[in-house]
């Protein structure tokens, strides 16, 4: 029996594998009869210095995931997505089913997530990402890694997520899509969208289901979730100097899931909820300057219900209002502006936390080739007083084809409500936790086809704020200091017109401090792995992504609970598939981890008993129709 079922895996794998070399050979071949010319334009990043620039041109690392690649890769939610980014973790207790899931850049936790622009982070709560589902309707995501608090604020030390709205099309189109999978999966999504001259609009329902799944092992993980996303936007030009838009995300789950592996039959139930709506008006005021103003009202609520230890509630209220100044002066282009940001705490007895601050930036282009970007940053605290980040850069262009550069950035970073009040390690007297980081690369043009990026950041960090597991204390404290350094490569190929190819690789070291081993408690890889290779035609396209994590150990534990991990070294393979039948139709598949791998991005080994693991789901598929009217 058992040999019949490796047998099987065998098949559906060398089936998978035909499927995708089949595409990828077919491209090969028709790309050369193909007599356009290849080339590679470099894209255009606005977060990295918060002005349109020349991704070659801008002092940070950055990656910019374009919303037409997100859509026809058919991930569930944009922190699967941000898998394949070069320096991204992203850790799920499992399918990532009603747990908060960890997301860290460059080794830190502290990462900020926007939304065109706007601030999305929450004291104490990770970002959403599982909970953002709606995949449609996004122009391009752009990742900054590296500390960006001069301009973005405190939570921005491991890098800056900013997820940029898409405007529809001109005319009106109705989409309608349904998608079914592995472990009773279920998706059924209708968007209409479009542009009447000025006007714009977009508005999308989407349900979610999702069952039981099994790990590569064959162990079934009890889950349950009951999803619903409602997304609504307007917009448009009042005249030809201002444009609003306004939009709205709601989403809702009744979520069941189990605890990890050893403990199976203790079953959560949460209820999930997060509303959001956000409101930008841009105006260009004359040919020098121009602004850019924001308000957010964000509500985040998790009702849990467990029998074994008790319910417990996270529910906060965010309320956001800020404006961005932009004039530009011969050589010199000025930002500056304001952001106020409250955080009502209802799960901690209705605790405020309010932030006020006040930044200014110059970019100067002097003698042809140097750019020089001085700034700072005013951060006023309603618990911990007044504190000033600031930065600067200074790029230089080799070049048409190389530009090298080196940045320095401080940032504060205040303690959440949670880590403040909590019923669970709670500390009031935590201080706020300050350091600086210098970062130095090279962007590269090797040819019209390739393009290279280099990056190596060294960050430090004074009064380090985590969680006390060495001692007896199990509360949040500060310790004296936590030194990082990490260094990524990445290339981007164009093979031919219709096929292109990505690699990267990361290296992270995060040094041990009283409360917790190297690279925080090893569960920061010390390597890591990204490749790509995309295929587009007019009816065909096809993704194949693999990423690899080197050399995760984990915390260390005693000899009779054996590893930390199941696999301190795994390569993930996916693949997805879009057919377009006709203009308005198209079929489209996804295979998640081809090689059906045993491994778990969480673990309770520490405090549970041997094996006690959170394992991944094993090789699983989607299958979709699409229809556009």
């Amino acid at each position: 029996m058992k040999q019949s079922v490796k047998n099987k895996k065998a098949i559906i794998v060398y089936v998978t594998l035909v499927l995708v070399g089949t595409t990828l050979g077919r491209q090969t071949v028709w790309a050369e009869g193909d007599n356009e010319e290849v080339y590679v334009l470099p894209d255009v990043v606005v977060t990295a210095t918060r002005t349109e620039k020349n991704i070659n041109k801008v002092p940070a690392s950055v990656t910019i995931l374009q919303g037409e690649d997100l859509q026809e890769r058919h991930q569930d939610n944009l922190g699967d997505a941000l898998r394949i980014v070069p320096g991204v973790q992203f850790d799920s207790y499992g399918s990532g089913a009603g747990y908060s899931n960890t997301l860290r850049m460059n080794g830190s936790n502290n990462v900020l997530f926007m939304v065109d622009g706007i601030t999305m982070n929450a004291t104490g709560v990770n970002p959403p990402l599982t909970m953002m589902r709606n995949m449609d309707g996004i122009d391009r995501v752009e990742v900054v890694r590296g500390a960006a608090s001069t301009l973005y604020g405190s939570g921005a030390i491991g890098g800056v997520i900013n997820m940029i709205t898409r405007v529809p099309d001109e005319g009106m189109r109705t989409t309608v899509r349904t998608i079914g999978g592995s472990y009773d999966q279920e998706q059924y999504k209708v968007i209409n969208e479009g542009k009447e001259g000025d006007l714009y609009w977009r508005a999308s329902y989407q349900k979610d289901l999702m069952g039981s799944y099994k790990d590569a092992h064959g162990l079934t993980i009890p889950q349950r979730l009951d999803g619903h996303t409602a997304s609504f936007m307007v917009g448009g030009n009042v005249d030809s100097k201002n444009n609003v838009m306004f939009s709205y995300d709601s989403y809702r789950a009744g979520v069941k899931y189990a605890d990890s592996n050893a403990s199976l039959f203790h079953i959560r139930h949460n209820s999930e909820a997060n509303d959001s709506f956000r409101g930008i008006w841009k105006s260009t005021i004359n040919d020098r300057l121009s602004h850019q103003l924001y308000v957010l009202n964000n509500h985040y609520d998790i009702s849990a219900k467990d029998a074994m230890y008790g319910d417990y509630d996270t529910e906060i209220h965010t309320k956001a209002i800020g404006d961005q100044v932009t004039y530009t002066l011969g050589a010199h282009t000025i930002v500056g502006g304001f952001d106020w940001h409250q955080d009502k705490v209802d799960s901690q007895n209705g605790v405020k936390l309010t932030n006020s601050s006040y930044y200014v930036q110059d970019e100067w282009q002097f003698a042809s080739k140097w750019t020089l970007i001085p700034g700072f940053r005013v951060d006023h605290h309603s618990a911990f007083g007044t504190n000033t980040s600031p930065h600067i850069s200074l790029a230089y262009d080799v070049n048409d084809k190389t530009n090298v550069y080196v940045s320095y950035n401080e940032y504060f970073l205040a303690p959440t409500a949670y880590q403040l009040y909590g019923l669970y390690g709670g500390n009031k007297n935590l201080k706020p936790e300050t350091g600086y980081e210098i970062d130095f690369g090279v962007h590269h043009q090797f040819d019209d086809t390739l393009l290279g990026n280099m990056n190596f950041f060294v960050r430090h960090a004074k009064d380090k704020i985590g969680y006390d597991t060495k001692s007896l204390n199990n509360i949040y404290e500060n310790f004296d200091k936590e030194d990082s350094y990490g260094l990524s490569m990445d290339l981007y190929k164009q093979i031919t017109s219709h096929l292109s190819a990505k690699a990267a690789y990361t290296y992270t070291h995060v040094d041990a401090t009283s409360a917790r081993s190297a690279n925080l408690d090893g569960y920061v890889p010390k390597h890591a792995v990204n490749f790509s290779l995309d295929y587009n035609a007019s009816k065909w396209d096809a993704h194949l992504d693999v990423r690899g994590v080197i050399d995760r150990p984990g915390r260390s534990v005693s000899v009779d609970k054996g590893d930390f991990f199941p696999k301190n070294t795994y390569w993930i393979t996916n693949v997805s598939a879009n057919y377009r039948i006709t203009d308005e139709i198209t079929i489209f598949g996804r295979v998640n981890n081809i090689f059906d791998v045993y491994y778990a991005e969480m673990s309770n080994v520490s405090y549970g008993s041997a094996r006690d693991w959170w394992t991944m789901p094993g090789r699983n598929y989607q299958l979709g129709l699409e229809m556009t009217f």
